[in-house]
């Protein structure tokens, strides 16, 4: 009430509770957000009746200006390719409609991702489908899986807090990938009869020779993969990655999305896979939309080993199985399999990802920095102390390090947060190394520059690294426990193998009680030898127990250079992160990517 000139006038209560208009804005961009990355997947709040959503970039002429999304409950996805410049972006869902201005300045880096599509010595280009009205456009699925893929990585790395760091592609003028058709030398049938790690090393020097380029990785999809109906067993068709490639079979490409228009029915799309009529890889699901997404998945897992990652622990992780669940980024919820239920409501937590300590290494990787890494200085550089420390040094500073158990990730840290430069030096404790499930046997390290070293730990201890037997000898009547020899006979002995030691024509060296440290997993690291010759009874041998080798050093921020890491197998098994002369791969070949029905069975 107001008193007014005598007079009391009752006032009007102020409106209360009422509802903001609804809004399409995007939960995951901001207005004017600067994007490095063609392709970006808006999710936001959408009216609880919304069943469609259209996303319309005014600023692009190109066939994708206008794309479909999903609206389910509230909740709404929406992808929209980015032309360079101001994009501005229009949200439609019935009656609602928001306006996001996003601003897309493509990566100045010389480090990318290829794309290559690989024929045998004929330049056949077709894939295998079960679909007679397939367009066989390869280049069209390529595209649009590559850039999916490329997009998924900036998402799921956001929602991680380390940035929109993804890996960045070779365009045409028209935002196309450029898909480089390569032709083999060999018929189909000679490349059919190579095992896995023959194909993968052949394939590896063909792009070398044939499409040279510094600082690539390259993803070369094969296009003679066949799948044989009468055998049942697929032909020219696998998923290895290492060093500078990550090969596939074609077998599952037909169930991939051609355009980027396609990509959100496609991960809804439950029509049966026959497993007797194609190559099965969807771990159980045997539709479209399982099948998409495990290949799919595996593509990217194998990327994941040419970006230098090894396995880690986590299930939902891109380096495990993680990768079958791709789909969850790009659905509301997810179709039944072949063998039917309900769809599957999920939190996006369930969905693929990489986990912290796969997507801590891509953002120190250079093929993760926009605009490349910063010039000069000497990589990083791991060294072991007497008390069974590890110290992680770089002029640059430490990015990332990473505890490695059988291959596998199990541990890390990394340096990222806040505006601080990161530590030039990191000390590792011996508690630090001793993990629970076991001792860690291997340390990654990666620095601001990208470039990274990799070394097997080591610990103190005092063992034999080599000896010779000397030709004097001893009877030795019990096998079960060593001789008794007095201090005279000793000498003798000693006094025989150490003049040998002088002999090069016997290749004798000095053998003796080293003072050195031990290799867990593979015997020690000699250092040299501080007390007298000891040698033992027997002929005259060499035995060599020295291990000091080669360690996994790499200053490219990737595995050593022509070398596979390991193939994506239904039992998931692989080599980690270490040099090896060769790529283990124990399935048959087979079973390439697929998971066996009682794993995609299995409670999640």
């Amino acid at each position: 009430l107001l008193l007014l000139g005598g007079l009391m006038l009752a006032s009007a209560p102020l409106p209360t509770g009422h509802a903001a208009p609804p809004t399409l804005l995007p939960t995951n961009y901001a207005d004017g957000e600067v994007v490095r990355h063609p392709v970006v997947l808006l999710r936001g709040p959408a009216p609880t009746d919304a069943t469609a959503l259209l996303s319309t970039n005014e600023s692009s002429t190109r066939a994708t200006r206008a794309l479909p999304g999903l609206a389910r409950g509230g909740r709404y996805l929406a992808l929209a390719e980015l032309v360079p410049g101001e994009n501005r972006l229009v949200l439609r869902a019935g009656a609602v409609e928001s306006r996001l201005r996003l601003v897309y300045r493509p990566a100045t880096t010389g480090h990318r991702v290829r794309c290559i599509y690989l024929t045998d010595a004929s330049g056949d280009t077709t894939y295998q489908t079960p679909r007679a009205d397939d367009p066989q456009d390869a280049p069209g699925r390529l595209d649009t899986a590559m850039k999916l893929l490329q997009c998924f990585t900036a998402e799921r790395m956001h929602d991680l807090g380390f940035g929109r760091a993804t890996f960045h592609l070779e365009l045409d003028r028209d935002g196309r990938v450029d898909v480089h058709v390569l032709r083999g030398e060999r018929p189909a049938a000679d490349e059919y009869a190579l095992d896995d790690q023959t194909w993968w090393r052949q394939v590896a020097d063909l792009v070398a020779r044939k499409l040279p380029a510094p600082n690539v990785k390259n993803v070369v999809v094969a296009a003679y993969t066949r799948f044989d109906r009468t055998t049942r067993r697929v032909r020219g068709h696998t998923a290895l990655g290492g060093g500078d490639l990550g090969l596939f079979g074609s077998a599952g490409m037909f169930a991939w999305p051609r355009r980027l228009e396609d990509v959100f029915a496609t991960f809804a799309d439950t029509t049966p896979v026959d497993g007797t009529l194609v190559h099965d890889d969807s771990a159980g699901r045997s539709t479209v939309w399982g099948l998409a997404s495990t290949t799919l998945g595996a593509v990217l897992h194998e990327m994941g080993h040419a970006f230098g990652l090894p396995h880690s622990t986590d299930p939902l992780d891109v380096m495990t199985r993680g990768f079958d669940r791709l789909n969850r980024v790009f659905s509301l919820v997810e179709p039944p399999p072949r063998s039917g239920g309900p769809p599957t409501e999920f939190p996006l937590e369930q969905a693929a990802a990489f986990a912290p300590v796969s997507a801590a290494a891509l953002r120190a990787s250079p093929w993760f920095q926009a605009d490349g890494p910063p010039p000069g200085g000497d990589g990083p550089a791991i060294s072991f102390g007497d008390d069974g420390s590890a110290t992680c040094s770089s002029a640059a500073g430490v990015r990332y390090v990473a505890l490695l158990r059988g291959g596998d990730a199990v541990g890390h840290r990394s340096f990222w947060a806040g505006a601080t430069a990161p530590p030039r030096e990191v000390v590792l404790s011996p508690a630090d190394l001793a993990l629970p499930g076991g001792a860690v046997d291997t340390v990654r390290v990666i620095d601001d520059r990208g470039a990274s070293a990799t070394e097997r730990v080591v610990v103190p201890g005092r063992f034999v690294t080599s000896w010779h037997f000397a030709k004097t000898t001893h009877p030795w009547p019990d096998p079960s426990r060593f001789t008794a020899l007095d201090a005279r006979a000793l000498d003798r002995m000693a006094a025989d193998a150490g003049s040998r030691n002088e002999d090069a024509r016997d290749g004798g060296q000095e053998i003796g009680i080293a003072n050195a440290r031990r290799d867990p997993s593979r015997g020690g690291l000699q250092r040299e030898p501080r007390s007298a010759p000891l040698m033992l009874v027997g002929a005259w041998e060499k035995i060599d127990f020295d291990h000091r080798g080669r360690s996994a050093r790499d200053r490219s921020g990737s595995l050593a250079e022509r070398q596979a890491n390991g193939k994506h197998e239904e039992r998931g098994d692989f080599v980690g992160d270490e040099v090896v002369e060769r790529a283990f791969a124990d399935a048959d070949v087979r079973e390439r990517v697929g998971l066996l029905d009682r794993e995609a069975q299995a409670p999640a």
